[in-house]
């Protein structure tokens, strides 16, 4: 396994664990949340890069922003990860 995948993999288990502790989604729904991103990212050619699950959190965000209105997580989501990473 190459560094670039294992920090990957850190990332992505950073992303899924700040939507369990600390906005309340379920194991499960983390991650789906986190494939969608993956997904969407492929689907537009986005590289992996160092930047790539910071972008995710703040593409999430946005996603639950407009499911549940403006107040669902804010940009707290984006901040918390900030603080911690």
């Amino acid at each position: 396994m190459t560094l670039a995948v294992r920090l990957n993999q850190v990332h992505r288990a950073e992303c899924r664990d700040l939507l369990i502790t600390l906005f309340g989604q379920t194991p499960e729904l983390a991650e789906l949340w986190c494939a969608a991103w993956e997904h969407e990212a492929d689907q537009r050619g986005w590289p992996t890069t160092t930047e790539f699950w910071e972008q995710g959190r703040q593409w999430i965000d946005a996603q639950i922003q407009q499911r549940r209105g403006p107040n669902a997580t804010g940009q707290a989501f984006v901040a918390a990860a900030k603080e911690l990473g």
